[in-house]
């Protein structure tokens, strides 16, 4: 049985959500608000799996760290270490996104530890038994947890918005501009359509191919970028995506939905939108389609609808609510849903999926790679909170005059209640 599957701890779970607010206090109450110009890993690494995990993910993660200084707390000396021997040092469920470049730019610190917590502007703890350490305590205001097995997703998201986080104030203004007006291109292509249909990934998506959505504007999510045959009958304008472990992640998993993602985007030239925290983070990455980047932030205190003026959405922790609904009721007046297939009663895990728009071999990699992930989320609580801001955001929307159709099936009564019965 994997992580996602097996019996929750209830009174574990609650304790970690706890600590890891109380965690949070230090840095609320901080009034320093410098620019992040170093970081430091810590505890001591004292073997080169971990040491070839954290410079994995500062590869990944830190795309563009020219003006950051990387600090390691270790005794290894990477100068005596072949680099090939450092990336088959990686745990099999990871993709190697080592480069010779970047690791030459990592600086181990074996000395003077005290000064060097001092001096940093952000201390990354790898690994969390390090909180009981007295020297770690009177920074907290300062520190980020990045052990993937503390809780929940505190290290996926932080590593996410890692990038954002050290970018300057003046860098992220511009960005903003510049996702404004692609968002303006997106309106004018959206211009030529009469309503628009969003793709969620559940089994009645496999109905699709039911339908014809020649005069629609197609919105697709996730793992659908996996069907090859229903992309070619959807032709995906538009591809959201926002998960941390699953798409922004460094697993196999992550890898392989990122290429299938670039065939995608540049065969079908589809606008990519994903949160402003991570837009960067896939632009620097995966340059072939930085072109087809928006970032939409995600600090809206109510359901919005973005616009140039007001170019925001609310946080929200599915994809449908965060990105798909919003973009759409946005651009048209009338949002057609299907592959939202909601939750049965004796669910074990999220819910159900179409077998066709998933890379279930490689889930196993994600698993490992980020298990607080999965082990800490209780997913009944999940999907109340997801039904109840999905019932919000059509209310909304039909409050303002948009109308939402369910194409197929669904579990979720309040798509149920809109379903178009076919003839």
């Amino acid at each position: 049985m994997n992580v996602a599957e097996k019996r929750r701890n209830i009174p574990q779970i609650l304790f970690l959500h706890t600590f890891n607010k109380l965690l949070k206090i230090p840095k609320k109450l901080s009034k320093i608000k410098e620019d992040i110009t170093d970081l430091l890993f810590y505890p001591k690494v004292e073997d080169l799996k971990t040491l070839a995990d954290i410079m994995n993910r500062v590869t990944w993660y830190l795309p563009n760290h020219s003006n950051l200084k990387v600090n390691i707390f270790s005794e290894i000396r990477t100068e005596s270490i072949d680099f090939k021997e450092l990336v088959n040092s990686l745990p099999e469920n990871y993709h190697s996104f080592m480069r010779q470049d970047i690791v030459d730019t990592i600086n181990i610190i074996d000395n003077n530890i005290e000064e060097n917590l001092e001096s940093s502007k952000l201390i990354l703890i790898w690994d969390k038994s390090a909180l009981k350490d007295p020297n770690i305590i009177k920074y907290l205001s300062k520190v980020a947890i990045v052990d993937p097995t503390f809780y929940s997703h505190t290290e996926s998201s932080f590593y996410r918005e890692l990038n954002y986080k050290c970018m300057s104030r003046t860098h992220k203004e511009n960005n903003y501009k510049n996702y404004i007006e692609k968002f303006k291109n997106l309106q004018g292509i959206a211009s030529q359509y009469k309503d628009g249909t969003v793709f969620g990934s559940g089994p009645s998506l496999e109905k699709a191919t039911n339908h014809n959505f020649e005069d629609s504007f197609t919105i697709v999510c996730n793992s659908i970028v996996k069907n090859k045959k229903l992309l070619e009958h959807i032709r995906p304008n538009v591809i959201v995506f926002a998960d941390p472990v699953l798409h922004f992640g460094v697993s196999k998993y992550s890898y392989e939905f990122r290429k299938h993602l670039t065939e995608a985007v540049i065969k079908y030239e589809a606008y990519c939108i994903v949160p402003e925290h991570s837009a960067e983070l896939v632009e620097r990455n995966m340059p072939a389609i930085s072109k087809y980047i928006i970032g939409v932030p995600t600090n809206a205190n109510k359901v919005t609808f973005p616009t140039e003026s007001n170019f925001t959405v609310k946080s929200s922790s599915n994809i449908l609510t965060l990105l798909m609904l919003p973009i759409a009721s946005a651009l048209f007046k009338k949002i057609n849903i299907i592959g939202s297939d909601g939750r049965e009663k004796n669910e074990k895990s999220f819910w159900k999926h179409s077998s066709a728009s998933q890379f279930n071999d490689l889930m196993e990699t994600v698993y490992k790679s980020h298990p607080s992930f999965f082990r800490d989320r209780i997913y009944t609580d999940y999907y109340r909170r997801h039904v109840k801001y999905l019932e919000e955001i059509i209310s909304a929307g039909e409050m303002v005059g948009k109308e939402y159709f369910s194409l197929e099936d669904s579990f979720i009564e309040v798509l149920q209640e809109r379903r178009i019965k076919n003839d």
